[in-house]
């Protein structure tokens, strides 16, 4: 007897292990579904007695298509690891009931059906991916049960709407509509096979319907089997001829921030549920999971924020004119998907650097006009493959520093914008490694101490001014270092032409004034420092009108000008 117990209790030890094995490989099993995406969300409805309210959130009331059901709070449930939504047939309130309203859906303030609409919330919406849900829907003349989606940009049917799932007519629909020149009427791609060509009672059994989405098309499966695949080439949005919305050319299903969430409803009756009169009740509509895959890589989403840049390139260049927004737009997304990618051979990036270098080109010719002071200044283009690379031109009020080559070149501020006031432009060009990168402003950089400039030599020549210069922003607590013959120290201190409170850096001349001061020592220990601008004053409060103040490199490098 003694052993016989020993015995039961290695086999049901065993077993527990062995159940606890089989559910983690499962797990396992659901999370590595599919290759090249990753489990973002998930809900198996195993916990509670009601939806999860941090993930999904109720309709009320009667909302669209005609339909016959109030939806309500109290007729979705959690029950036996599922989600069960019941449809009754029963005199409910209508919450959006308004007296004398010729409204449809508020003119009455009961209603004779009840149901329950549920949608997930943010952060629980998003765009590709693969969507699956397992559910067992009732069929029959007036129901009417879906798992949907729309765009949370813009209005329907210009946001985009995704019917995963619909059954009615004995058919199980699945379909895309978005925006035509109508306002409020859709173009769609519709897919409807009808019940008898699919096994099984759909009544009595669970079935699996599954969205696959990517940049190219969006596919929607039942069970496995193909339903509906469409181009997304074809989903872009027309003019809709009217002024209070630009969505002409915006496809919903290539903007990655235009998120869906999923939508579990069972209507009844309405437009497309048919009569209710001889509609069996209560039934149920149960879902036994939800999940969302999402791609590994962002590659769709960098593809989609190119395409847009490009847009906008071409919108400027249809006016006759490239704006730094278009410029920087297209080379930040430019420069991200080639951090991701790892090079830029894909055929995406090439098509938009050559875009971005044309677009340049005008950008740079454009801006050339003689210098005001009869062309003391000069700047030579120095990115490899611009058509301005092998001339000199004339500019004012830019500011380009490369990463070779430079040393020695003349880097001119004027006083532009106030009174003694040199700051870098909006259009400066970051081009330290080869590539387009527009900033508001340029670095100093340096990595850590073995780079720097050679010889540790930086001059900075002050002409036609004495006093201090002053350079804002390098950071708080950072500093250049000090010689013999320059004192650096942190000024904090309101400024003209700055703005209040700033940080400054000070170099303080002797009292004849600053006419020539060469730094010795590193530029920067390590870190990126932002300069917005330089101030060149014969006190700390007195600007001159006049000057010019040139940043002369020496040796084989020039300032490192960065992202």
């Amino acid at each position: 007897m003694h052993n016989s117990i020993i015995i039961m209790k290695h086999i049901v030890t065993v077993l527990i292990f062995a159940g606890m094995s089989a559910a983690l490989s499962a797990q396992e099993n659901v999370a590595d579904k599919y290759p090249g995406y990753r489990l973002e969300f998930a809900d198996e409805f195993d916990t509670g007695v009601t939806p999860d309210p941090d993930k999904w959130e109720f309709e009320t009331g009667m909302r669209r298509n005609h339909e016959d059901q109030v939806y309500t709070t109290d007729n979705a449930t959690i029950s036996d690891g599922m989600l069960v939504i019941e449809a009754r047939k029963e005199k409910v309130k209508n919450p959006d009931y308004k007296r004398y309203s010729s409204d449809w859906n508020k003119k009455n303030q009961y209603g004779e059906y009840s149901s329950s609409s549920i949608i997930l919330k943010n952060p629980y919406r998003y765009h590709y991916g693969v969507y699956e849900v397992r559910a067992k829907i009732p069929v029959g003349t007036g129901y009417w049960p879906a798992i949907w989606g729309c765009g949370d940009k813009y209005e329907w049917p210009y946001n985009g709407e995704l019917d995963i799932m619909e059954y009615y007519g004995n058919a199980i629909h699945a379909n895309l509509a978005w925006g035509s020149n109508n306002r409020w009427q859709a173009k769609w791609s519709s897919k409807a096979p009808k019940m008898n060509e699919f096994e099984g009672d759909f009544a009595d059994n669970f079935h699996i319907w599954r969205t696959e989405w990517d940049h190219n098309s969006l596919r929607i499966y039942l069970d496995d089997r193909l339903i509906n695949e469409t181009d997304l080439d074809l989903t872009v949005n027309p003019n809709p001829g009217q002024s209070w919305y630009n969505v002409d050319g915006y496809n919903p299903y290539r903007d990655p921030e235009n998120k869906f969430g999923v939508w579990l409803n069972l209507a009844l009756g309405g437009d497309n549920g048919g009569s209710l009169d001889k509609t069996e009740f209560p039934a149920q509509y149960l879902v036994d999971y939800v999940r969302v895959y999402v791609p590994e890589s962002d590659d769709a989403a960098l593809r989609y924020r190119i395409s847009k840049a490009r847009k906008m390139l071409d919108e400027n260049r249809d006016n006759g004119s490239y704006t730094a927004e278009a410029i920087a737009a297209l080379s930040e997304a430019v420069s991200d998907a080639e951090t991701y990618l790892g090079s830029s051979d894909d055929d995406v990036i090439d098509s938009a650097l050559d875009a971005l270098q044309k677009s340049m080109d005008d950008f740079y010719k454009s801006m050339i006009n003689p210098c005001a002071d009869g062309g003391t200044f000069r700047f030579r283009h120095l990115l490899s493959g611009c058509t301005l690379s092998s001339g000199w031109f004339e500019e004012k009020e830019c500011v380009i520093i490369t990463d070779d080559d430079a040393a020695g070149y003349n880097q001119l501020f004027t006083f532009a914008e106030a009174p003694g006031v040199a700051k870098t432009k909006g259009m400066n060009i970051l081009t330290a490694d080869g590539k387009y990168l527009y900033r508001d402003s340029w670095n100093l950089y340096v990595t850590d101490k073995t780079d720097r400039l050679a010889d540790n030599n930086f001059l900075f020549k002050v002409e036609s001014a004495e006093g201090y210069l002053i350079i804002k922003n390098l950071g708080s607590g950072k500093y250049f270092g000090t010689d013999n013959n320059v004192a650096w120290s942190h000024v904090y201190s309101d400024k003209p032409g700055f703005g209040a409170r700033s940080n400054y850096f000070e170099i303080a001349g002797t009292s004849a004034g600053i006419t020539d001061v060469t730094y010795s020592g590193d530029i920067a220990v390590s870190g990126i420092y932002n300069l917005q601008g330089v101030r060149v004053a014969d006190t700390l409060d007195n600007v001159p009108a006049t000057g010019n103040l040139y940043i002369v490199v020496s040796g084989n490098r020039a300032q490192k000008i960065i992202k």
